[in-house]
């Protein structure tokens, strides 16, 4: 799916300029597009289940192709495609099983958000291996509300991986969902929206959305 990107073309550093703005706002449109031939538009889009995912994303006319975000409802998600070719979803949303004896969805916390693992795992999006878990990151700005997550390697996982000669690029260790060394990929949650988690998958040069923008809402 990435190896379509261009590093000049497709700069990160654009998407993270936009300011954090509340739930329930749309924040300001970033000021820069990755190319005079991407406009901004704001985009909404909302599964059966929810959450509701919101964000500023660009769409590209560009020499490549038509490359631009389409929402898929039975992710749900948003997925990534140029002209009418689909590379994958850039955007998903999740829902915490609900807890034995309680409530749906959890608090989404550390301990919470663990409970994705078996799901993950399940649909062959991370590997099958209890040595991959979610572990704190800190990825761009984000309200306070917000925490995010990386899945890494521990264990036998971990010690193959570090074993990988120096001039081989590794394949991410967990999983096409997880943390790799040429690609940012990540998941969030917010306490504003309870038992919700969202996957963001930035690329290895850069993405079409604004990071910073992106909102979960009930």
């Amino acid at each position: 799916m990435r190896k379509l990107f261009c590093a000049a073309a497709f700069s990160m550093a654009a998407s993270l300029a936009a300011p954090a703005a509340h739930a329930g706002e749309i924040p300001p449109m970033p000021s820069q597009t990755i190319d005079p031939a991407c406009t901004w538009r704001w985009m909404e889009g909302k599964g059966a289940d929810g959450p509701k995912i919101s964000m500023w994303a660009q769409d590209c006319k560009l020499s490549t192709g038509h490359w631009h975000l389409r929402f898929e409802h039975e992710y749900p998600g948003f997925s990534l495609w140029v002209d009418d070719q689909r590379q994958g979803m850039v955007l998903q949303a999740f829902r915490l099983p609900a807890p034995a004896g309680g409530e749906a969805g959890g608090n989404g916390g550390g301990a919470g958000i663990a409970a994705l693992l078996p799901e993950l795992r399940k649909r062959s999006l991370i590997a099958d291996k209890d040595d991959c878990v979610f572990q704190p990151a800190a990825i761009g700005r984000q309200p306070r509300t917000v925490a995010q997550f990386e899945i890494r390697p521990t264990g036998e996982t971990l010690k193959a991986f570090e074993a990988t000669p120096n001039d081989e690029v590794p394949e991410p260790p967990c999983g096409d969902y997880a943390w790799s060394t040429h690609g940012v990929r990540y998941f969030q949650t917010d306490l504003r929206v309870p038992g919700a988690v969202l996957y963001l998958d930035l690329g290895q040069d850069g993405t079409l959305f604004a990071p910073e923008t992106v909102r979960m809402e009930p």
